[in-house]
């Protein structure tokens, strides 16, 4: 993962190619998935901390296939049914739903290598402590998609 910057410059100096180039545009197919209780409280969640730490409104989606346990772009938030499981919705507030929505919509501002994107992770998890000490229903709220 290079910025924007970073690749242009591997680009102008032609020294490889990137995973498109390689790979293609392809997308991966996938099934989707109606979510049940617990997914809807974990959308909920994820659109609460989204408007919370980052001041955007997502679209929260469940589906299945080959692949990683979730993505985000374009304020889409994917949960992978298939590679998370059942049961990583239950409970819906866990260290590992939070984990997992912080880890996806900070990306929001910023690829894994990128220092806005570990700004964000940073700064989200204090507003998040602050949240707990100060407001604590906000993560007891049920929420739709």
């Amino acid at each position: 993962e290079m910025s924007k910057e970073e690749w242009e410059n591997v680009r102008r100096a032609e020294i490889m190619p990137s995973s498109s180039d390689l790979f293609g545009h392809g997308t991966i197919p996938s099934e989707d998935i109606d979510p049940d209780e617990n997914m809807l409280a974990v959308a909920g969640l994820a659109g609460r901390i989204a408007r919370a730490c980052l001041g955007i409104d997502i679209l929260v989606l469940f589906k299945k296939w080959d692949g990683i346990a979730a993505q985000f772009g374009d304020q889409v938030l994917t949960f992978n049914v298939k590679a998370l499981g059942d049961k990583f919705f239950d409970p819906p507030v866990s260290l590992r739903t939070i984990d997992l929505i912080v880890h996806e919509i900070c990306h929001h501002r910023g690829n894994h290598t990128e220092r806005s994107y570990l700004d964000a992770i940073t700064r989200a998890t204090g507003q998040l402590v602050m949240l707990a000490l100060e407001k604590p229903e906000f993560f007891q709220q049920r929420g739709e998609r």
